[in-house]
């Protein structure tokens, strides 16, 4: 039988990776080093730690749930982790792919960090910002905590592998064990909204995923059973998708957290408004769906902005914001994807 229990991620700010060890009681002293790194705080919930980035806590682009924990906290303590670029800080002019390449396949790692997941993983999720709590399943007693690939900014979509990377002085989470909720999949919490989650190589089967994990939401917040409020998920949940690249393709659903909020859902238009460039497309495969719409965004953008073909790809991946059409189609379905005519300021 798993453990299930939820670790309750608290981001206060907004890549390599560095793992660390939350229990509701600490199982050991902790070390000399591990002392050095409790620091005093006053505005932080629980003990603070400091986690800096160094070769001996970071892995690049790997995790592996045997390795030892760099930090081991209690249950509502906050980590100040420090996260470092891409390679282990050591891209820079003069070094060659072999030797980038080497970085890797001499730490080769038990699990690839690309894909997401139940357990959440590379997520990805532009709505993970400052403020916002992340609630992750855990299923496995002793599972290790990694954060990493930090973005300053991505689209709804990340069509090209990168967002706008970067990383981090500070980066200050706290960490709770909560043990009276149960869930399957990941959700975000916003001041205003549950965020739902579903993952697949399939984007098909991404979204149905998160339409099942949106309406045990619903569910939830009405009282109802969730097969009575999968009818309500095209009426309540703004659908977006999440990324494209990270092997398992990903969709998330935004719902109000007020119950009796009567907000609409953002419009999806099929041309060019007054805000927006836009590209539609229409297929009975959502990865052909959005592969279509993305592209044609692409090409839209050196149309009808002058880009070039590299930094058309780079914007749409950093700005485009897809969208899911209709939730109750079931033939073909549609992706819309804007780019907001905001980001070009008149001379």
């Amino acid at each position: 039988m798993r453990t299930k229990l939820i670790v309750c991620i608290v981001l206060a700010s907004i890549a390599a990776v560095a793992c660390l060890r939350a229990a509701a009681v600490a199982q050991q002293a902790l070390s000399g080093a591990q002392k050095l790194m409790v620091v005093p705080a006053s505005r932080l919930p629980g003990k603070l730690h400091v986690l800096p980035a160094t070769l001996e806590t970071t892995q690049w682009g790997w995790f592996d749930n045997a390795e030892l924990p760099r930090l081991t906290i209690d249950s509502g303590d906050t980590v100040v982790f420090e996260t470092m670029s891409h390679a282990h800080g050591q891209l820079y002019p003069g070094r060659t792919i072999d030797e980038l390449k080497k970085l890797r396949t001499d730490w080769p790692g038990r699990y690839n960090a690309v894909p997401p997941g139940p357990f959440a993983g590379n997520l990805d999720n532009r709505e993970l910002v400052e403020g916002t709590t992340l609630y992750v399943p855990v299923f496995v007693r002793g599972a290790l905590v990694w954060t990493g690939d930090s973005h300053a900014a991505q689209g709804n979509g990340e069509v090209n592998l990168t967002a706008i990377e970067t990383a981090f002085q500070e980066l200050n989470v706290t960490i709770t064990v909560d043990k009276t909720r149960k869930l399957e999949w990941p959700r975000i919490e916003t001041a205003t909204d549950w965020i739902t989650m579903g993952f697949d190589e399939d984007l098909g089967n991404a979204l149905d995923n998160a339409k099942t994990e949106t309406a045990k939401l619903i569910g939830e917040q009405r009282g109802i059973p969730p097969h009575s409020a999968i009818g309500l998920v095209g009426a309540l949940a703004d659908c977006r998708v999440t990324q494209v690249v990270d092997i398992k393709r990903g969709v998330h659903c935004m719902v109000p957290k007020d119950s009796a909020s009567t907000r609409p859902i953002p419009e999806r238009p099929s041309a060019e408004t007054a805000d927006f460039l836009v590209v539609t497309a229409r297929a009975a495969a959502m990865n052909k769906a959005v592969d279509e719409a993305s592209w044609g965004m692409i090409e839209l953008l050196q149309k009808a902005r002058g880009l070039s073909r590299l930094d058309a790809y780079a914007l749409a991946s950093i700005a485009m914001d897809c969208r899911i059409g209709d939730m109750s189609a079931t033939g073909e379905r549609s992706v819309h994807c804007l780019v907001p005519k905001s980001l070009w300021v008149g001379r």
